[in-house]
């Protein structure tokens, strides 16, 4: 796994945390908690499998460091449509035929991202 793909499920991780806490919104608090919960479990495993099936990889430069910001409700729509962005293109092209475990666990990833943006919409 390239440092790339740690930073970005770290940065996505921390910054729902933080958003998590800012929101306003007692609906918004109650599902981005759920979902940090299956991130972090599911980010765990395929970071965890990754490492076995092709070594640590390190974090320097810009992949060593996380920005996090202060998000608005459109804000963190933003965010997970990126993220799933992100987990379609350049996460999907690093992977192989032969990882259909670390596909599995990307797939259970966007299901929940794609949930949380249904939860998000509704009032």
């Amino acid at each position: 796994m390239s440092a790339k793909h740690i930073s970005f499920f770290l940065q996505l991780r921390d910054q729902l945390k933080l958003y998590h806490w800012q929101t306003r919104v007692y609906a918004r608090h109650v599902a981005t908690d759920q979902m940090l919960e299956k991130l972090e479990k599911g980010m765990d495993s395929f970071v965890e499998i990754f490492i076995g099936k092709y070594g640590r990889p390190r974090l320097t430069g810009a992949n060593a460091d996380l920005h996090l910001q202060n998000l608005t409700e459109a804000g963190a729509v933003r965010v997970v449509k990126a993220a799933i962005k992100y987990m379609q293109g350049p996460l999907t092209q690093s992977l192989t035929a032969h990882d259909t475990d670390l596909i599995n666990l990307r797939d259970e990833i966007l299901g929940a991202l794609d949930q949380l943006l249904y939860l998000y919409g509704l009032h």
